[in-house]
């Protein structure tokens, strides 16, 4: 008998050890964090420093990690990963496969139609879904077409109707290809998964880990940057008790990074945000203009405008969930925030009041493009160098 159990104590431990192996050799194959190795970054993402390019050529490795809880890591390197999705990298013309595949993926797999796109990788039994943001007409077709109301049965619907069409359209072109993909990869629906996406890319990945959640599969992290509401509030209060990874729900595993006046990341507008942006128009176009012709030119124009404006009213009921991160425009991290309403009040009346202040009307205009500029990748304050400088600053 003693014997017996001998024999079964070394098995074990022989057991425990491969195990604890395996999780080291893991953890080994990930690049830390360090600020000599975020430095590297800068150096490749910003060559000239202040003079630009800015963060247009892809980093030499990714911070990728395992772990139940944000971290700036994924963020970072997620946002990358949908990035490398628009195939316009500056890789010496090597590829796209080849530089996916120097981030030390141990398989890919891509699907493309009609514009929209995803890539869903393999490394140490985990998964990371990513998929292509705007960058062809189609893609920003999709973008405006906010009617409402879809009949689809597809898993990521979870049985409603109010989902924003145009994202819904998107993914339903590649929805029963990822599906096969995603169970070629994972039969059983065990292993971790990570979805990530940048504008038309987030609101994709937003359903898509939906929809993924709702056949069993395991979402670890859903880490979206410039994302815009992709469903009504009677979706969003469904998608958020879905089962996770970890004993998790998935709003508490999804991630929204928003930068600063961002304009993107705040639409469709919440429903108590809609009075307030309907004044939208008149700051843009009176604002605090003191000379009598520009002013009465403003106001003629707004008020043709105004005409046609009612429709921001009558618009469904949009939400979002999860746990927004937000910057304050120039590189400094304000806080995490629950209350997307709130947070859609105070946005809005925030731009709204900027613009009143200022009293050219061509200065005005430059302001409303700046605030479409922080939705950029390729920018100094856009998304990429600003998740870097705050890793760096915390490092």
């Amino acid at each position: 008998m003693l014997k017996r159990a001998s024999i079964l104590f070394l098995i074990a431990i022989s057991i425990s050890h491969c195990k604890t192996t395996e999780n080291e050799s893991s953890n080994q194959s990930s690049v830390i964090a360090s600020k000599e190795n975020l430095m590297k970054v800068k150096a490749k993402l910003l060559p000239n420093g202040e003079q630009g390019p800015f963060c247009e050529t892809a980093p030499d490795f990714l911070f990728l990690k395992h772990q139940k809880s944000f971290s700036w890591e994924n963020a970072f390197s997620l946002h990358w990963l949908s990035w490398s999705n628009l195939d316009v990298h500056d890789e010496s013309n090597s590829g796209q496969r080849s530089m996916e595949s120097s981030w030390g993926f141990d398989e890919i797999k891509s699907f493309e139609k009609r514009g929209s796109k995803y890539s869903l990788y393999r490394k140490n039994n985990v998964l990371y879904l990513t998929f292509r943001h705007s960058d062809n007409l189609t893609n920003w077709i999709s973008n405006i077409n906010v009617r409402a109301k879809v009949k689809t049965n597809h898993a990521y619907a979870l049985g409603k109707q109010t989902l924003h069409s145009g994202f819904h359209n998107s993914l339903a072109d590649l929805w029963p290809n990822l599906l096969n993909d995603m169970l070629d990869y994972d039969p059983n629906k065990s292993l971790p998964i990570y979805v990530s996406g940048h504008s038309l890319a987030a609101a994709q990945g937003e359903l898509a880990a939906a929809g993924l959640a709702n056949l069993g599969f395991q979402i670890a992290g859903t880490y979206l940057s410039g994302a815009p509401k992709v469903a009504g509030s009677d979706w969003v209060n469904a998608a958020k008790k879905l089962k996770s990874y970890g004993g998790r729900t998935l709003q508490d595993v999804t991630y929204r990074i928003q930068n600063g006046p961002d304009i993107i990341g705040r639409v469709p507008v919440h429903a108590d945000a809609r009075k307030i942006v309907a004044g939208l128009p008149e700051a843009l176009f009176t604002g605090g203009d003191t000379n009598p012709i520009l002013k009465k030119a403003g106001e003629v124009i707004y008020g043709q405008l105004s005409k046609n404006i009612g429709w921001i009213l009558n618009l469904p009921d949009f939400d979002s969930m999860g746990t927004v991160y937000t910057f304050d425009g120039q590189g400094a991290f304000v806080g995490t925030s629950t209350d997307h309403s709130a947070d859609d009040i105070k946005f809005w009346s925030d731009r709204i009041e900027e613009l009143r202040q200022i009293s050219n009307p061509i200065e005005r205009a430059r302001a409303f493009a700046d605030f479409l500029s922080f939705h950029f990748v390729r920018y100094e304050k856009g998304y990429a160098c600003t998740m870097l400088n705050h890793m760096i600053q915390k490092s």
